[in-house]
């Protein structure tokens, strides 16, 4: 096969991947709803005011407090971990039941009811609005993680166009070298049908 036909050939089984990166590229450039995606939900905090009195450890390399609705949270930063202890105690806190994360999280989405809405279920720890908003709490940092349709699309969007079609991490790996190969292969290719020209 000369080159003018083999470039042909490679270009047009290249068609598909290089049309879906152009165009997931575009999305990457201007971010639409990024700002939604990926927003940082945080629970809502309150004044810890002067009544609370703390005795520390010097196995703690850091220290947080905060109040929520909750009440006061102690986070440590201990042995490479953080962990989330009673005020009173020091003892590791339980994790909180279905009613207080529910409580917790109601009140940080209050802030941003268009995009949250309200509470509509909670499976496994998993709070669901009824915006389709997924929520989960980290409790040892108390931090929240969400994701709603946007995030799940233009997560989506990335595995398109990093040609992460397979599934498999060693399947995509693969399947990428390849069109990486194709790729120079059709740059060398029309490099030299140019030259051969002039």
């Amino acid at each position: 096969m000369d080159s003018r036909k083999l470039h042909r050939t490679i270009g047009f089984i290249l068609l598909v991947p290089l049309l879906l990166w152009g165009l997931t590229g575009v999305v990457f450039l201007f971010k639409p709803g990024y700002e939604g995606a990926y927003q940082k939900l945080m629970p809502k905090q309150y004044e810890l005011g002067d009544s609370m009195r703390l005795e520390t450890s010097l196995q703690w390399q850091e220290v947080r407090v905060l109040r929520t609705v909750l009440g006061y949270h102690l986070l440590v930063h201990q042995a490479g971990q953080w962990l989330q202890l009673d005020t009173r105690t020091l003892q590791e806190r339980a994790l909180p039941s279905e009613s207080e994360l529910e409580e917790l999280v109601a009140d940080a989405i209050s802030s941003d009811v268009r995009r949250y809405g309200a509470i509509e279920s909670i499976q496994n720890g998993m709070v669901i609005t009824n915006t389709g908003v997924e929520i989960t709490l980290d409790w040892s940092t108390m931090t929240f993680r969400q994701k709603g349709f946007d995030t799940r699309v233009i997560g989506a969007l990335y595995k398109v166009h990093y040609l992460q079609w397979l599934g498999a991490p060693t399947a995509n790996k693969v399947f990428a070298a390849i069109a990486i190969a194709l790729l120079l292969s059709l740059s060398i290719l029309g490099l030299r049908v140019y030259l051969k020209g002039r």
